[in-house]
């Protein structure tokens, strides 16, 4: 079994392009209780709250930088785990959690 899950990302998607809202699904196996199955080493993280910095939207313009195409920006945040790998222990689900993805101006493949 699977569950679909839909989310939104403040996003690009291309260099030029105004940043937009995007909304895109992820399809998780699930157990046979309807847990997610996510990969041994991940964490999945409900986002509740998620900043845009000035220097995020003005990277999406800067002219040195190669063509992008589907990308978002913004990379701290706050949520919720709702499900981990089998080699995490130090996390589990419904802790509450804080970070910074690394993830600007790279793929969203």
């Amino acid at each position: 079994m699977s569950r679909e899950i839909v989310y939104k990302r403040w996003s690009f998607r291309n260099g030029s392009s105004p940043l937009e809202i995007i909304q895109e699904k992820l399809t998780f196996p699930t157990d046979a209780q309807g847990n997610l199955v996510i990969s041994k080493n991940n964490i999945l993280v409900k986002i509740h709250y998620a900043s845009l910095n000035p220097v995020d939207s003005k990277l999406s313009h800067i002219t040195y930088f190669p063509p992008f195409t589907n990308h978002g920006i913004g990379k701290d945040f706050s949520g919720e785990i709702v499900a981990v790998g089998e080699n995490i222990t130090k996390f589990k689900a419904g802790d509450l959690v804080q970070g910074f993805f690394p993830g600007v101006l790279t793929s969203s493949q």
